[in-house]
């Protein structure tokens, strides 16, 4: 357990960069088990205000009859809490995510249960952290662009205003050209029955 501390606090030094760590074995009726714990918290960061990071990793270690192998099964569940406040955006994002793997290994003197155990864990910290940058973070960025419509608003605005000054001109050389009124008003296809520009359509038309 000692030197399971002493390994895992250089593994998160090396990956977190601050916040503590702690691990605890105890023995079972076959095999042993252990819990790998990560927090890191962080306040006044430049996209982040306050947020924090906790990580929980349970192993369960059977070895085989021979003792040559071992079977290990790993259960990660991390929380992840972040508050972002900017002029734009106001938002918490808050989740977690549950993972489970069980795979069998060699047991050697190059790779007893300590090394074993942290490469498992190592995998599954990489692949928890991809997913929930490509899944969560980066769909609720997409969400919430799509709500706010930066840039497509005003430019519907400019289209809407054009379309109708289209209208109105063409109804203006239709009806003052004496000899073209028979001339007809053609609206753009983009315009939908009982919008506003097919109401000025309509009024204009009389």
């Amino acid at each position: 357990e000692v030197d399971a501390n002493t390994l895992y606090d250089s593994y998160r030094e090396q990956y977190y960069e601050g916040g503590v760590s702690s691990v605890y074995l105890w023995d079972l009726a076959v095999g042993f088990a252990g819990c790998f714990l990560v927090k890191k918290c962080v306040q006044g960061h430049a996209s982040v205000t306050e947020g924090s990071w906790d990580s929980i990793h349970v192993v369960e270690a059977v070895e085989a009859s021979d003792g040559a192998s071992a079977t290990y099964k790993l259960t990660s569940t991390v929380m992840l809490t972040m508050d972002v406040n900017k002029t734009s955006l106001d938002s918490n994002l808050s989740g977690c995510m549950v993972r489970q793997k069980e795979v069998e290994l060699p047991v050697t003197e190059v790779k007893p249960h300590i090394v074993n155990i942290g490469c498992m864990i190592e995998d599954m910290e990489i692949d928890m952290r991809s997913s929930m940058d490509n899944l969560y973070i980066q769909k609720s960025r997409e969400i919430v662009n799509s709500m706010r419509k930066v840039s497509r608003g005003p430019q519907q605005g400019h289209l809407f205003t054009a379309d109708l000054s289209a209208v109105v001109k063409a109804r203006a050389s239709v009806s003052g050209g004496g000899s073209g009124g028979g001339g007809e008003i053609k609206l753009p296809d983009w315009v939908q029955e009982g919008s506003p520009v097919a109401k000025a359509w309509g009024w204009l038309k009389k």
